[in-house]
């Protein structure tokens, strides 16, 4: 009786780790859809960027029909809201253009290089480049994400007197990799 309990429990734990290991890991690509095509767009700072239709169509790709609400764009596996201007007729063509606010690359991706990521002391600049990629895409799918527009009337509004300003200053001339340990000295520093 104790030997079938064992095989019995056995057999369970092997279904609860096989079951386990059968779950698909994310591993950060599931936004790729393989059926589309990808424009890559390479930034280098914090700043708004403007893709013209006919820059888009000298750098090879063709958006010409592609309609105005199908544009998608993704920094990091995540979709960004962008502002598409097709001048009224929802078709994206000659004169049209997408905006978008870009950013530089940040270190939140060298996380990954420290033995514990506590050792990261800021996540503020990339120890290797400071350009990003973001990547453009249309799909016959649903409405990619759109920026909010505001149309706020100033009338009747008040000067500011004031106002806080901060500013973030992060030195990249020296970095240090941690505690250093000479040759041939057991003890370190």
């Amino acid at each position: 009786m104790r030997r079938v309990n064992k095989i019995t429990f056995l057999a369970i734990a092997c279904l609860m780790i096989v079951s386990q290991a059968g779950h698909a890991q994310l591993i950060g690509n599931e936004w790729i859809n393989y059926e589309q095509s990808y424009f890559k767009v390479k930034t280098g700072s914090d700043d708004i960027y403007r893709l013209t239709y006919e820059s888009l169509l000298a750098s090879g790709y063709d958006f010409s029909g592609a309609g105005a609400n199908n544009f998608k764009l993704y920094h990091r596996g995540k979709e960004v809201a962008i502002s598409v201007n097709d001048g009224g007729d929802g078709v994206f063509g000659a004169g049209d253009f997408i905006e978008f606010f870009g950013k530089k690359n940040d270190g939140t991706q060298d996380t990954e290089l420290f033995n514990f990521p506590t050792d990261q002391i800021h996540k503020f600049y990339n120890l290797f480049s400071d350009t990003t990629a973001f990547f453009l895409t249309s799909s016959s799918g649903a409405a990619g994400k759109r920026m909010e527009v505001l149309n706020e009337s100033t009338a009747g509004l008040t000067p500011v007197q004031s106002h806080t300003n901060e500013n973030l200053q992060v030195y990249t001339s020296q970095f240090s990799f941690g505690q250093y340990y000479q040759i041939g000295n057991p003890n370190g520093e």
